[in-house]
């Protein structure tokens, strides 16, 4: 049974021995990702190879030892506004740059940059709010044009 896709993962340990589970095009990519705490995006199935990506790095492997986690629409990449939430956080804006699974905690963490230096702290879904689209712009939009309005009269201006 396949799973529905697209969905979250991690590869905690290294799923087999050798890397044959891997596409042989993608074995240096594959080792220097896994395994570790990132949360990949299973994208899609081909028929044999599974398409994950992180980030800008997109691989293909057999099906594997794959840790399923609940994501959170959260990818590398998105700009995102850090919430204070009473003061816990420093506000900002910033662009995500890492997404780590905390095994002790079963969270997502994410690591956010601003001005292109990483904030020291990680941040929870929670503490975040996503700034870029993921949705198909299929559908025509329904919002009126802004109307057109004429230039200020001197008289206009003086009553402001």
């Amino acid at each position: 049974m396949r799973p529905e896709l697209p969905d979250y993962g991690v590869y905690l340990q290294w799923p087999q021995e050798g890397s044959g589970w891997i596409h042989p095009e993608d074995v240096a990519i594959v080792e220097s990702l896994i395994p570790s705490d990132r949360v990949f995006l299973r994208e899609s199935f081909d028929g044999t190879y599974y398409h994950l990506r992180y980030g800008e790095k997109k691989f293909r492997v057999l099906p594997s030892m794959w840790h399923s986690i609940r994501g959170e629409e959260f990818h590398i990449g998105d700009h995102v506004e850090i919430r204070s939430r009473n003061d816990q956080n420093m506000p900002g804006v910033g662009v995500i740059s890492e997404i780590r699974f905390a095994q002790e905690t079963q969270r997502i963490h994410y690591t956010v940059v601003q001005r292109e230096f990483p904030l020291p702290t990680h941040f929870l879904a929670e503490d975040l709010l996503n700034l870029t689209s993921h949705e198909r712009l299929s559908e025509p939009r329904t919002e009126h044009p802004p109307q057109r309005m004429s230039p200020l009269s001197d008289v206009d201006y003086l009553k402001l």
